[in-house]
């Protein structure tokens, strides 16, 4: 299988070199059987034992697995938990490759991708078919411009253009959105009269934008006549509001009560 060829060929060039020790490396593979172009983005583990690598493929398709030097187990799902610098600690089950040696992230990739796009350090855990837990710290120096170019040649927009204009709150926020989450929160943003070209399940850079200056707008409101009591609840924290964007667009149209329900936060 063409993926699997390149993904030994990461493994031997990352062990074999140090050079990709303390930061992310990128490389445009053509494989000279099918003439298929492979872009890839890697790291290894600060130990050195395990490795991240995320792939654009043949398909175009954008696939990222994890290593942490250790057999996990084959043929199943196997619990992970990680953690982007101090930000909320996320638990998945990821699934492990045939030769039970990494765990491929089977959902929500572009959003992990852009999440360590603009950290400093990804922690990993993977818990094996025992039960047993291994750590693995990567460094996410150089992530920005490795991963973003894997993200390019699968036409996958980056975020990184709004990043100095947007909280980490919000990023977090619509991170945790699925399909149906993304395209009410940018119908119901609409509905508030915030600007959103892209009306798809797609997360756009226009939501980012859209759902901040909303916190921003509802926070600047705060001891106003059209805003919350200056000590309320929401105006201790410009984040919490991020919560209203359900209350104040059923004011505006009902249908959004059918239409999205109990979606409205993530999917």
């Amino acid at each position: 299988m063409l993926k699997l060829r390149f993904i030994c060929l990461i493994i031997f060039t990352v062990l074999s070199s140090s050079t990709f020790a303390n930061k992310w490396s990128y490389l445009n593979e053509i494989d000279e059987f099918s003439d298929a172009s492979i872009h890839i983005a890697f790291v290894r583990s600060n130990n050195g034992k395990g490795m991240a690598v995320f792939t654009c493929n043949e398909d175009n398709n954008l696939e990222m697995y994890f290593s942490v030097g250790e057999y996990i187990g084959s043929n199943g799902r196997y619990p992970i938990r990680y953690r982007v610098d101090k930000r909320k600690v996320v638990e998945k089950k990821w699934d492990a490759n045939g030769e039970g040696t990494a765990v491929f992230v089977n959902r929500d990739r572009t959003g992990l991708a852009k999440k360590l796009m603009y950290g400093n350090q990804l922690l990993l855990e993977v818990t094996d078919f025992r039960g047993t837990p291994h750590k693995s710290k990567f460094p996410l120096i150089g992530s920005a411009e490795s991963i973003g170019k894997v993200l390019d040649a699968c036409t996958v927009t980056r975020v990184e253009t709004i990043k100095d204009q947007v909280d980490i709150s919000v990023k977090d926020r619509i991170f945790r959105w699925g399909p149906k989450s993304t395209q009410c929160n940018k119908n119901m943003l609409v509905s508030l009269g915030y600007l959103i070209s892209d009306k798809t399940s797609s997360k756009s850079p226009d939501v980012y934008k859209a759902l901040q200056k909303y916190i921003d707008d509802k926070y600047l409101k705060c001891g106003t006549d059209f805003g919350e009591a200056k000590g309320s609840y929401y105006c201790q924290k410009k984040e919490r509001f991020l919560s209203r964007v359900y209350d104040d667009a059923i004011k505006v149209n009902r249908s959004f009560v059918e239409q999205c329900g109990s979606q409205y936060v993530a999917d």
